[in-house]
């Protein structure tokens, strides 16, 4: 079994936050899929 240290959690932790995605950025797209499923929605489009 093979230790880990404090800085590679800490680097892998960076990583993630590097490459996660926001509730702010993911607004939008709900927003969006929220406007395709409504049908009477499209309809008024």
């Amino acid at each position: 079994m093979s230790s880990v240290t404090i800085q590679e959690v800490y680097n892998k932790l960076l990583s993630i936050e590097e490459h996660m995605v926001t509730k702010e950025e993911l607004e939008p797209f709900i927003d969006t899929i929220e406007i395709l499923s409504n049908h009477e929605t499209m309809q008024a489009l």
